[in-house]
């Protein structure tokens, strides 16, 4: 019975360490980075750079010329958003500005095509009193002004993400 029992338990381990695992593509996922700007003795920054993927934007091509059309064919696009999370001394996320910006490219130029911006706090000690979001060429900025009237502190702050030719972004 024991050996009958051993037996069946082995072929049930053999069986059940075949198991199909499916492999992420790692080119969908997102690029993160992030680094710390301190403000004050009170107040710091993390600030977090969230890069998607590349994809190929698909382009009616019926009313360009041959060249146009080569062109708008290898355009990529691309989206990418740079976080302001403003946290106090515990680590507690007080505010946060977003920038988001989408940029094509094509190897020889770029430019920026959609900004925009978001805010969020967490209680009434503190708000932003100003945002805006622009772009200008191949560069997203977005400004913000946060104000934390526990300290008294009043942050401007101007933002910036940049698509170079190839699609890098800063």
């Amino acid at each position: 019975m024991k050996r009958t029992f051993v037996i069946i338990f082995s072929f049930c381990l053999l069986f059940n360490s075949y198991l199909p695992v499916e492999a992420k593509n790692t080119d969908t996922l997102p690029v993160t980075s992030t680094y710390t700007e301190y403000i004050s003795d009170d107040l710091y920054a993390e600030v977090e750079l969230c890069i998607t993927p590349e994809n190929a934007n698909t382009f009616s091509t019926h009313s360009y010329s041959k060249t146009t059309a080569a062109t708008y064919a290898s355009t990529k696009q691309r989206t990418a958003s740079k976080t302001y999370n403003i946290k106090n001394s515990s680590g507690t996320t007080i505010g946060s500005y977003t920038l988001t910006g989408t940029f094509q490219y094509n190897g020889s130029s770029s430019a920026c095509t959609n900004t925009s911006c978001s805010t969020s706090v967490s209680n009434s000690h503190y708000y932003f009193a100003s945002k805006s979001a622009s772009k200008s060429g191949n560069t997203a900025t977005g400004s913000f002004t946060f104000v934390d009237t526990l300290f008294g502190i009043r942050l401007t702050k101007t933002l910036t993400l940049t698509c170079s030719a190839n699609g890098t972004i800063q």
